[in-house]
């Protein structure tokens, strides 16, 4: 209760946030913690500079949940009012999505599915990749990318979308336009046709 009830004044002692890193140990089944922890992250979405350390908290805490941790559920359940500010800031959300479906852990991947998921229920149709991260991928990151969001995004309005958005990067006719041929052609197309149709069509107005 110390932390959050002393945030204004301690927040700036060398000692606040080692000792707030020790609340990512806190599990799921946690609720009273990790409550408390939601309603500091959600306030510090709003300042550039506690955002950082926001995102950092969430990333930390996830690589401590066991793996299972997230079959029912991810961050938009135990940390919703985070992610409804997140959700707001599509910047930096397509930045922690992108990362999230890159990272070999498969329980990022995994969350970048369960907030997509609930995001597109709360009205979500359009989710872009971050290009600068983009920029510095690989061939073989671009492909790993790819078959992420085919094997771990439902929806054809977020996978056509994501798998667009690879055209915004540099060197996009010699590094990704063959990927995203394919993949609209062969998988998004294929299961998708209209959508992927209209959606090609509403980029070309």
């Amino acid at each position: 209760d110390f932390l959050w009830r002393e945030e204004k004044t301690v927040e700036g002692k060398n000692w606040f946030w080692p000792l707030l890193l020790n609340l990512t140990a806190a599990k799921t089944e946690h609720k009273g913690i990790l409550d408390n922890v939601d309603m500091m992250l959600t306030n510090w979405m709003n300042d550039p500079v506690k955002k950082q350390r926001a995102k950092e908290f969430m990333n930390i805490w996830i690589s401590r949940q066991p793996n299972d941790a997230f079959n029912e559920g991810g961050l938009e359940q135990y940390f919703s009012s985070t992610v409804h500010q997140l959700a707001e800031q599509q910047a930096d959300l397509s930045s922690m999505l992108t990362e999230w479906l890159l990272n070999d852990d498969s329980r990022y991947p995994l969350i970048a599915q369960k907030l997509l998921s609930h995001l597109r229920v709360s009205g979500l149709t359009s989710i872009e990749l971050d290009s600068a991260i983009i920029d510095k991928l690989s061939q073989d990151d671009i492909r790993l990318l790819l078959r992420r969001i085919l094997g771990y995004i439902f929806g054809d309005e977020l996978q056509i979308g994501l798998v667009f958005s690879l055209v915004r990067t540099r060197d996009a006719k010699k590094r990704t336009f063959g990927f995203i041929s394919s993949v609209l052609q062969d998988h998004v197309g294929y299961d998708y046709p209209f959508q992927t149709i209209e959606f090609l069509k509403s980029r070309q107005n």
